[in-house]
């Protein structure tokens, strides 16, 4: 007896190229993730990157001081993107010396 095979076709691997950039520019550096693994690129100099995914595959790009931005990827040949990062995550970081910090500080300076 010769059992029913069901033959599922490979999803298609594309490859997705683009830039990162900002409103000043590129933004070398970023890190481009397949959401769910651990499949990632990062930017090169000019912002530039490559990556293989597969149709309906999230792209997370993450850049330190940015929010992050997902993108779905929607076509099944090369696909080409510009992701623009905005809303710079910008806050005020406090530093305090605690008490013998700033006496060890100040011997420190008499000594430069």
């Amino acid at each position: 007896m010769l059992g029913k095979f069901i033959i599922t076709p490979k999803p298609e691997e594309i490859i997705v190229s683009g830039i990162v950039k900002d409103a000043t520019g590129p933004l070398p550096g970023a890190n481009i993730i397949i959401k769910g693994t651990t499949t990632l690129t990062q930017t090169d100099f000019n912002g530039n990157f490559k990556l293989k995914v597969k149709k309906g595959d999230i792209l997370v790009v993450d850049f330190l001081g940015y929010e992050s931005k997902e993108i779905t990827v929607n076509k099944t040949k090369e696909e080409i993107v510009v992701v623009e990062l905005d809303g710079a995550l910008t806050g005020l970081i406090e530093i305090k010396r605690t008490f013998f910090g700033r006496i060890f500080h100040s011997i420190g300076n008499w000594f430069r």
